[in-house]
């Protein structure tokens, strides 16, 4: 049972992101990159088929460092990162303060700004509307949407499975579990341990304003209404 307050998949930046991801699991950053450069394609179709549009764009992303430790930190962990990795390379480079100062003409940068990073492959989407059309794309093909049920218990059959809910049973010859931070309560149904737990955050919304930042940072992004996500 989904809590449209609460959920992630609604209450967040709305970023489609490499930097940042995969330390110790270079396979997992391979992911990430072939995940992120085929989004333009999966928006397109996603917006042709429902008439919705996801606000993506992919313009590379950028981190904004404050002081020399974030800065030497991020540069130990992109040589990690490419140490780490199968071809040697990874595709993020580090920005000196003027470097990033150009890239962002209309924002003056503050004298705590040691520099940057950026990230061709990374971008953003519209969450809300995201979800919005990934609901009426499922219904779409053809599948049926039950919403507002908490699902008490999952039964393995002979095969597939039943899953029971507080109002009705489904069965089902297969089950994906994509529950978010329910997965774990889920998975345990099956016998599955899905490692997954909350992180408190918290993210504020301003009045709409000029459009003024080009790309998306992971601290502050703008949105195509002009309105700032900090």
């Amino acid at each position: 049972k989904e809590d449209p307050l609460l959920t992630a998949s609604r209450g967040n930046f709305g970023l489609v992101w490499v930097q940042s991801k995969g330390e110790g699991m270079p396979e997992y950053v391979e992911w990430c990159i072939e995940a992120a450069d085929k989004w333009p394609q999966f928006s397109e179709n996603l917006e042709t088929e429902t008439g919705i549009q996801l606000e993506y764009a992919k313009k590379g992303g950028l981190e904004i460092w404050l002081g020399d430790d974030e800065y030497n930190t991020r540069v130990n962990f992109i040589d990690k990162m490419r140490k780490a990795s199968r071809s040697g390379t990874y595709d993020c480079e580090m920005l000196k303060t003027n470097e990033l100062q150009k890239m962002l003409p209309e924002i003056k940068l503050g004298e705590e700004v040691s520099g940057g990073s950026y990230c061709p492959h990374d971008g953003y989407v519209n969450p809300l509307n995201l979800v919005k059309a990934m609901h009426k794309g499922f219904q779409l093909s053809g599948g049926n949407y039950f919403s507002g049920q908490s699902v008490t218990n999952i039964e393995f059959l002979e095969p597939g499975f039943r899953i029971h809910t507080e109002n009705n049973s489904y069965i089902a010859e297969k089950l994906v579990i994509a529950g978010g931070l329910v997965s774990k309560k889920l998975g345990q149904m099956v016998d599955i341990d899905v490692p997954v737990g909350p992180e408190r955050g918290q993210v504020l919304v301003t009045e709409r304003t000029k459009n003024i930042l080009p790309f998306p940072a992971g601290r502050i992004r703008q949105n195509f209404d002009g309105s700032f996500m900090l």
